[in-house]
């Protein structure tokens, strides 16, 4: 299914590869168009967001995240967001604008990748949380999710309904803490960030 909801696309290139893409049967979210308000990013398509092993997050502002490395715990591509300290995050984020109409949820396939083989594994307790957010200025809706290198990749999602027709920022960090200690394999990752239409 394809949903699509913007007020100008004049990009021919853009609309064929629109087209490939819903052939394929993958559910397609247009967010935005640049040419209604100058401060908007340009028509950009969230469509399961997977990164891919050796590039850099170019679309998706970080603080050091950098590199998508892999192959890692099955997974060809992911982002780690080790947090910088006990109290600083590491995180990606990206503005998009929501469609005026309808309910979304941001969701994440994330997990705490000490244990993998890749990192020569881990025999302690190994804890972080990976924190989803969207939201503007002082306006955000947030909620932490407990991960464990023992209960590998797992899907989590964040009701961002709210903000249906409003630009906001999605952003997904990795948070230190947890039952085994505030420093215990603090290795988050994100594997892939969708956001869809309910």
């Amino acid at each position: 299914m394809v949903v699509i909801n913007q007020w100008e696309i004049n990009n021919l290139v853009l609309l064929s590869a629109l087209l490939v893409v819903a052939i394929a049967g993958v559910t397609v979210l247009v967010i935005g168009s640049a040419q209604n308000n100058a401060n908007l990013a340009p028509v950009e398509t969230l469509v399961s967001y997977g990164f891919r092993a050796g590039e850099e997050l170019n679309s998706w502002e970080e603080n050091d995240a950098g590199w998508v490395v892999g192959p890692v715990s099955g997974k060809s591509g992911i982002v780690v967001l080790h947090p910088v300290s006990v109290k600083e995050t590491r995180y990606v984020q990206k503005k998009v604008l929501l469609p005026a109409s309808g309910a979304y949820k941001l969701q994440v396939v994330a997990a705490n990748i000490a244990g993998a083989a890749e990192f020569a594994g881990s025999a302690g307790c190994d804890d972080s949380f990976v924190v989803l957010s969207a939201g503007a200025e002082k306006d955000v809706n947030r909620q932490e999710f407990l991960v464990n290198s023992a209960d590998g990749w797992k899907t989590l999602s964040l009701d961002i309904s709210r903000f249906a027709g409003r630009e906001v920022t999605v952003r997904v960090e990795g948070m230190a803490g947890g039952p085994c200690g505030d420093w215990a394999g603090e290795w988050s990752a994100v594997d892939s960030i969708e956001i869809i239409k309910l």
